[in-house]
C-alpha cells in the first residue's frame, strides 16, 4: 500500500453515503460477531493482527490491500501486517506509528476515508486503536480501483478497530499482571533462599541470651549477622551491611555470609575475623563495593567485650543499671575497600544484666532528624527507658522506626544480647 501524500492524506467528506441494503448489514454484522467473538480467545499480540487482518480482507469484497499496524507496549517498536488482494496474511516492515508526521498524526486519531492518489489507485479507509487519547495502532484498507467505499465501511472498520483495540488492552493486562505475579513468585524464592543464609541463632548461647530481627528494604538485603560460641562462656557476634541493595545487596550478602562462617570457625578475635573476611571477600567483589561490620566477642569468664569495627555503626551496650554507651570506634575502613588491612580491637567491662545492641544504619537513617543527624540521641534515650529485655528492645525500636513514617530504602538489622546472671 502506497502512503498518501500530504494532499491525499485530508479526509474526502464528499464521499457519496449508500444506503443500507439487507446484505450490506448482514455482512458487517457477520464481520464484527466474527471479530468480537474470536478476539478473546488470542493471546498473542501477533496472532490479533493477522486474524484481524485475514478477517477483514474477507469481508470487505475486492479489496487491493488490509494492513494493520500496532505499536508494541513500550512504544520502541511497531508491528504490521498486510493482505494484498486476498492472499496470505504476512508480516510488513514499518516506521512505527510514531513516523506519522505530526501534521498528520492527529487526522488518523478518527476513522476517515482518503480519495484515490490515481486511477490506478483505490480509496482507503482506516480506523484508529486507541488507548485513552493515544494512538496504539491503524487498522487500513485499500479498495480495488473500481470499487467504490462507503460510510457504512468506515462505520465497519471503525467497530473492527474499537474491538481490536480493547482486546490488545486486555492482552497487555493480562500480560502485566502475569509478568507481575511471576516477578513476586521470583522474589519470595530468591527471600527464602536469602533467609536460608541467615542463621537460625539459637535463644541461649553459654550464658547469653539473643534476639534478632531482619527487616531488609525490598524483598532481598543486603544486611547479614551471626552468634556463634567462642569457647567456653563466650560468643562471637557479627553484623554486617553491604553496599548495594535489592538482588546485588543479597547476591554479596551470601557470599558475605558463607565467608564469616568459614573464618568464625577458624578465629576467636574480632580482629582477626574482619582482617580474614576483607581478604576473602577483596577478591571476590567488584571495585565499588564494599562491606561495613562489626564483630565483638563477648567473654562471661573475664566480664569483657572486645569489638573489631570495619566502618559500621557503633555498638551500643545497656548497662544493668540503665546508662547507655556507644563503643568501639572504627578500628579500619569497610571491608574489601582498600584490601591488606589490619583492624584492631577494643576491649570494655561487661557484666550480667548488661545488654550489646548490634545494628545496621538503617536504625540510624530513619531515626536522624535536624537536631539529631546521627539519630544517636534518639537511640540512646529510647534505651535509657525501655525494659531490660532484648526481645522488647528489638520491638521498641523497630516501632519508633515506623513511627517516623518514612520510607526506608535500607534494610534494618537489630542483634540483641544480653549476658544473663
Amino acid at each position: 500500500m502506497t502512503r498518501p501524500s500530504a494532499i491525499a492524506m485530508k479526509p474526502d467528506r464528499n464521499f457519496r453515503d449508500q444506503p443500507d441494503d439487507a446484505v450490506s448489514v448482514l455482512r458487517r454484522l457477520r464481520a464484527l460477531t466474527r471479530i468480537s467473538g474470536r478476539l478473546p480467545t488470542i493471546r498473542e499480540e501477533g496472532s490479533l493482527l493477522r486474524e484481524v487482518v485475514a478477517a477483514v480482507a474477507s469481508y470487505f469484497a475486492r479489496t487491493r490491500e488490509v494492513r494493520m499496524f500496532l505499536a508494541d507496549a513500550e512504544g520502541a517498536a511497531t508491528i504490521g501486517y498486510a493482505a494484498i488482494a486476498g492472499g496470505e496474511v504476512k508480516p510488513i516492515d514499518c516506521a512505527g506509528i510514531d513516523a506519522l508526521a505530526p501534521a498528520h498524526r492527529d487526522l488518523f486519531l478518527a476513522p476517515m476515508m482518503l480519495p484515490p492518489k490515481s486511477f490506478e489507485s483505490g480509496m482507503i479507509i482506516s480506523a484508529p486503536l486507541i488507548e485513552g487519547t493515544s494512538l496504539l495502532g491503524l487498522l487500513l484498507v485499500e479498495s480495488a480501483p473500481d470499487l467504490e467505499l462507503h460510510s457504512s465501511d468506515v462505520d465497519t472498520l471503525a467497530g473492527i478497530a474499537a474491538q481490536s483495540s480493547m482486546a490488545v488492552q486486555h492482552l497487555r493486562s493480562t500480560g502485566r499482571m502475569h509478568a507481575r505475579k511471576q516477578l513476586e513468585r521470583d522474589f519470595e524464592v530468591a527471600r527464602k533462599i536469602q533467609r536460608s543464609f541467615l542463621p537460625s541463632v539459637a535463644e541461649h548461647i553459654e550464658g547469653f541470651r539473643i534476639a534478632a530481627r531482619y527487616q531488609p528494604a525490598f524483598h532481598v538485603g543486603g544486611d547479614f549477622y551471626d552468634v556463634v560460641p567462642a569457647g567456653e562462656r563466650q560468643i562471637l557476634a557479627t553484623v554486617g551491611d553491604v553496599s548495594g541493595k535489592g538482588v546485588s545487596g543479597a547476591l554479596l550478602m551470601a557470599r558475605a555470609t558463607s565467608e564469616l562462617r568459614r573464618i568464625s570457625a577458624l578465629e576467636q578475635r574480632p580482629d582477626s575475623v574482619l582482617r580474614e573476611l576483607d581478604r576473602a571477600l577483596a577478591s571476590q567483589i567488584a571495585d565499588d563495593t564494599f562491606v561495613t561490620a562489626a564483630t565483638v566477642r563477648l567473654d562471661r569468664e573475664r566480664g569483657i567485650a572486645t569489638v573489631a569495627n570495619a566502618g559500621h555503626v557503633l555498638p551500643l551496650v545497656r548497662r544493668a543499671s540503665g546508662d547507655v554507651l556507644s563503643f568501639g570506634n572504627p578500628s579500619g575502613p569497610p571491608l574489601a575497600m582498600v584490601g591488606g588491612i589490619e583492624y584492631t580491637n577494643e576491649v570494655i567491662p561487661f557484666f550480667p544484666g548488661d545488654i550489646l545492641v548490634l545494628m545496621t544504619d538503617g536504625i540510624l537513617d530513619a531515626l536522624h532528624t535536624d537536631a539529631d543527624p546521627l539519630g544517636l540521641d534518639a537511640l540512646h534515650d529510647l534505651l535509657a527507658r525501655v525494659p531490660p529485655d532484648i526481645v522488647d528492645i528489638n520491638r521498641r525500636i523497630l516501632a519508633a522506626v515506623e513511627d517516623r513514617n518514612v520510607q526506608s530504602f535500607d534494610d534494618i538489622t537489630l542483634l540483641s544480647i544480653e549476658m544473663l546472671e
